[in-house]
């Protein structure tokens, strides 16, 4: 590994690798705006421009949005667990319940929709965790666009050093350097020419970050702060969280997307010109001045006409048939359907099927199975995150005065992604209640957190407690009712033919 304390060596490494985030930009930025909606009408022909011009500039149905949610949405963190499964106890709660304490302080379950659609949408995201001076920690997600992360060559996973470049509020370019021993911060600017000094850049485009321009960094000075600042974690606080395979989920379904918006466009095209039946008139007669027009209360007058041979042409009269929408809608459902199978996405996310949506809605169970391959894809997704995830856990617990030096092993938990088909799930749960699986393994089945599942053991507990009180209440009572003695029988009780009667005189 190169001498990161040689402050040329650095500045060396910073400058590639800006330059290398500088090439990646435009496919960052492309995914992030077809996301957003913002698509060019790519298949659209010389010719069709020349016609409509801009015309359609504005029209997009963006599929793209869906597919990157599908999964972004079912991943829902909700919660850590320290120690292995088998071994909690109030220790381990209270260890877990304090480092969570930190990702609720910093509003995790509302970073966590930006941190993980940054991943779908452009490949990968970050999560940077900084000590706040208080006890505590910082954790501020960070879009794939700002920073460069770069792994050690000889240990897998290991961060060796990262790179964040930004451009501020009063249009300053900074940058910062993280390494496992130190913090390096910096403003960017251009070069000094003999008998001037360095200058902020002036536009975006030049302070595109891998552009031809060569760069100066100046140290940037933050008061209170010593420079370089001293990493307290001795590893790169910088969690980079990959999709898999390291790519955007909208790859793929880009050119899908295009195809999708030129044929709806030209659907349009065609109700404009051919939605409703066209009259046809055939005649000689020259017609009125604005042409022929049809509507309530017009008449046309045609007159026969006479050819050179003398004889006579009668008017006629036709119609062309309109155009037939079925079939753009079946070109489009047939897209749709590609996308679907090619994202692992249900087709009921873009379109109502014939199973559902018309008057017979599918069951909760037949839902399971047309989403297990959405399903399984989110739960690949949430094995990455989460071990990426754990990593921030440790480093909160570097932080924390009243947590262990060593963390244990632990995971973070997840909601299930299935949680929407509940009947189907609470099914599931009562056929393993019936097999003897343990509560816990039921409660996390069902995708409770770990607060809810302690809520639901202490309702047991309680329920259990009570229900013992009442019994025994119960069985004191019956014991009462035993111990008392018979009742004495009443006079009027008596058999009349006992030797109780009175004999008469």
């Amino acid at each position: 590994m190169p001498e990161l304390d040689d402050d040329a060596i650095r500045e060396a490494i910073i400058s590639k690798e800006l330059s290398l985030l500088g090439d990646e930009l435009p496919d960052l930025n492309r995914y992030r705006s077809y996301y957003e909606g913002e698509q060019s009408l790519v298949y659209s022909t010389a010719k069709f421009r020349e016609m409509f011009g801009t015309q359609f500039d504005g029209f997009r149905d963006n599929f793209t949005q869906v597919v990157a949610n599908a999964v972004t949405d079912k991943m829902l963190l909700k919660g850590i667990r320290v120690g292995r499964e088998n071994e909690q106890d109030d220790s381990t709660r209270k260890l877990a319940s304090l480092i969570w304490e930190q990702f609720l302080t910093n509003d995790m379950d509302e970073q966590q929709a930006d941190l993980f659609g940054g991943m779908s949408i452009e490949g990968r995201s970050a999560l940077i965790v900084w000590p706040d001076g208080a006890g505590g920690v910082t954790l501020d997600w960070q879009p794939a666009q700002l920073v460069r992360v770069r792994y050690d060559d000889d240990v897998r996973g290991k961060v060796a050093w990262a790179t964040k470049r930004w451009i501020t509020a009063d249009d300053a370019t900074y940058v910062t350097f993280y390494t496992p021993a130190s913090v390096y911060k910096y403003t960017e600017v251009e070069p000094k020419e003999p008998g001037q000094q360095s200058r902020r850049l002036d536009t975006l485009t030049d302070r595109a970050p891998g552009t031809s321009t060569f760069r100066v960094y100046q140290r940037r000075e933050v008061v209170g702060e010593p420079w370089p600042l001293p990493n307290p974690f001795g590893r790169v606080p910088v969690i980079e969280f990959p999709n898999a395979g390291w790519t955007s989920e909208l790859k793929g379904v880009i050119p899908q997307q295009d195809a999708l918006n030129y044929i709806l466009m030209a659907q349009m095209v065609a109700a404009e010109f051919s939605a409703v039946k066209q009259r046809v008139v055939v005649t000689g007669q020259s017609p009125p001045t604005g042409g022929f027009k049809t509507g309530p209360g017009i008449v046309w007058e045609l007159r026969p006409t006479f050819n050179p041979d003398g004889s006579v042409t009668i008017p006629t009269f036709g119609t062309f048939d309109a155009s037939d929408p079925s079939t753009y809608i079946k070109i489009v459902e047939m897209y749709l359907q590609h996308m679907a199978f090619t994202t692992q996405t249900p087709v009921s996310y873009f379109f109502n099927t014939d199973r559902g949506g018309r008057g017979d809605a599918a069951s909760g169970e037949s839902l399971k199975v047309d989403a297990k391959p959405l399903v399984d894809k989110v739960l690949k997704r949430e094995r990455i995150s989460g071990n990426r995830m754990y990593q921030a856990v440790r480093l909160i617990s570097d932080t924390l005065s009243d947590t262990p030096d060593d963390l244990p092993i632990g995971e973070v938990i997840w909601q299930d992604p299935r949680a929407e088909y509940r009947m189907a799930l609470l099914d599931e749960a009562t056929k393993y209640r019936d097999l003897g699986y343990p509560m816990s393994y039921i409660h996390r089945h069902l995708g409770l957190s770990a607060e809810e599942i302690e809520m639901v053991e202490e309702e047991r507990e309680a329920e259990k407690e009570q229900a013992q009180k009442d019994a025994q209440a119960q069985a004191e009572m019956q014991a009462r009712q035993a111990m008392m003695p018979p009742p004495s029988p009443s006079p009027k009780s008596s058999s009349p033919t006992g030797p109780g009667k009175l004999a008469r005189a």
